[in-house]
């Protein structure tokens, strides 16, 4: 195989660890080469006629082969990186559109050889580098001119070109202008017992509640995922609902808090809590200001409890005054419910080591009936009265019921329910807006009677209207009932504050 004639030009080829051509008349005097043969990359070896120096034109100084081997077998005039920059004391940077030769003591850029094809030739008409880039500009030099831009995109396509790359390069200026929030990695922290750790959190309602309360207070265990929840009429109730909570760890699980993650908010940050914390040993975790992915498993929880609290609602008809009632049972579910979180088991189980029961579950705002004969006036007193289910008390092992006709709450283990009906579901006044919406001026915040409801059915033929065993405690057991056949469930641990 011979060179291509029409095939003139150099090609600097790292492998090579000589200059060699197949055309003498390349070269400049010419001599006799002591070597007289070489090996090629197929293994052969060819034999050298001669050697001498050839000459690659630049407009601002010339590049020198020396002792380029003439060899008639070679198919490319090939150029020794290696010799080639150490004899124009010059450095080579590829990229894959071409090479630049750079002045080695500088970095200054002397010329630019652009090729599309396999080989990296020395065009016959390199780039001409711009004039700018005959200014040694390292790279804060070109970031201040651009306006502090970030020239990834231009330096990679060889838009401008950097002498020198400082790695330790930063700019204050961006830091003060530009910073961003850096971002959060996925949290691998475990527990390995419960109440180890506590996430707990503020909600301020934009309804006070019919009740009068303003705020709620969850705890989250960790561990098990069981939560506790404390309407509050006053921030200020805050320090006293953890340290009554911290006492009711320690006597109903012979165990104490260890650590306590909450945010920056006054009710938490204030010397009364630190100076508990430091008698106890309780270690608090705070969240940065403004950082609320740090208490990001209270705020998930937050905004479960709020969607099951609103879903209770919107399904009863109920107006959101009755938020209180509805986020009771919302975490009363929740803690019978099974979670990912916990491989489909329950954060009941979890703490209590039982799994809870269903049976005695009602829906939330339909009508029932709650036997009245222990309160009969007399004789011909009626047996019941009209009521709406607003849940399951925390102290009592019945259901709560609010008399529609003197809008208290009955307490009762002996009740009757009907499903089907929602007595505030008949009411004309409804809102207009989502009920939970800040701009809400007039929210609901009434009793109010709807029309009487058909009278409760005598037989129990339908499953809606069977007389309901008698609910989960919330709390420690109340007093046994007088029937010791209907189905309980485990404890559930105190997940309200006060019966309101």
């Amino acid at each position: 195989m011979t060179l291509d004639p029409n095939d003139d030009q150099w090609y600097i080829d790292s492998g090579a660890t000589t200059h060699l051509t197949a055309d003498a008349g390349k070269l400049s005097t010419p001599c006799v080469s002591s070597i007289k043969s070489v090996f090629v990359d197929n293994g052969n070896q060819v034999p050298v006629l001669g050697s001498g120096h050839a000459i690659l034109p630049h407009p601002s100084k010339p590049l020198h082969l020396k002792d380029v081997l003439h060899t008639p077998n070679v198919v490319k005039n090939l150029v020794s990186v290696r010799k080639f920059c150490r004899d124009n004391s010059v450095s080579v940077e590829f990229d894959p559109s071409g090479f630049f030769v750079k002045e080695l003591k500088t970095g200054k850029h002397l010329t630019r050889h652009d090729s599309s094809g396999d080989l990296y030739p020395f065009t016959g008409h390199p780039t001409a580098p711009a004039l700018s880039f005959s200014v040694s500009s390292s790279l804060p030099v070109w970031h201040f001119r651009l306006g502090h831009y970030v020239m990834d995109f231009l330096s990679f396509n060889k838009h401008i070109f950097c002498n020198k790359i400082d790695e330790s390069f930063f700019c204050q200026s961006c830091q003060i202008a530009k910073h961003k929030r850096l971002p959060f990695k996925d949290s691998t922290s475990t527990t390995l017992r419960p109440f180890d750790l506590v996430h707990t959190d503020l909600w301020t309602s934009p309804i006070p509640s019919n009740t009068g309360f303003k705020y709620y207070l969850i705890i989250i265990d960790d561990f098990t995922h069981f939560t506790w929840f404390f309407p509050l009429k006053f921030k200020s109730e805050t320090f006293d609902k953890i340290k009554n909570f911290h006492k009711f760890i320690q006597t109903q699980f012979t165990t104490t808090l260890k650590t306590f993650q909450c945010d920056k908010g006054g009710e938490f940050d204030n010397h009364q809590f630190h100076s508990f914390a430091s008698t106890t040993g309780l270690h608090i975790r705070f969240s940065c200001l403004h950082t609320s992915q740090q208490n990001g498993t209270a705020e998930r929880m937050i905004r479960r409890l709020n969607e099951l609290m609103l879903s209770l609602l919107t399904h009863a008809s109920l107006p959101p005054s009755f938020w209180v009632d509805a986020l009771h049972t919302a975490t009363y579910l929740h803690n019978i419910l099974p979670t990912k979180l916990l491989h489909n088991r329950t954060p009941t189980s979890a703490l209590y080591l039982k799994h809870p029961t269903y049976d005695h579950l009602r829906i939330f705002g339909c009508a029932c009936y709650p036997n009245l004969n222990a309160t009969k006036p007399h004789k011909f007193a009626p047996r019941s009265t009209a009521c709406v289910f607003l849940g399951y008390p925390p102290q009592y092992r019945g259901y709560r019921c609010l008399d529609l006709s003197t809008g208290k709450i009955l307490l009762s283990r002996y009740v009757t329910f009907d499903d089907s009906t929602f007595p505030f579901a008949n009411l004309n006044h409804k809102p207009t807006t989502h009920p939970f919406h800040d701009s809400d001026p007039n929210p609901l915040l009434f009793h109010p009677t709807p029309p009487p409801l058909h009278t409760p059915p005598t037989t129990p033929a339908s499953a809606t209207t069977a007389a309901a065993s008698p609910p989960t405690s919330a709390t420690t057991a109340a007093a046994p009932l007088p029937s010791t056949t209907s189905p309980q469930s485990p404890p559930a641990g105190p997940n309200t504050g006060p019966i309101s």
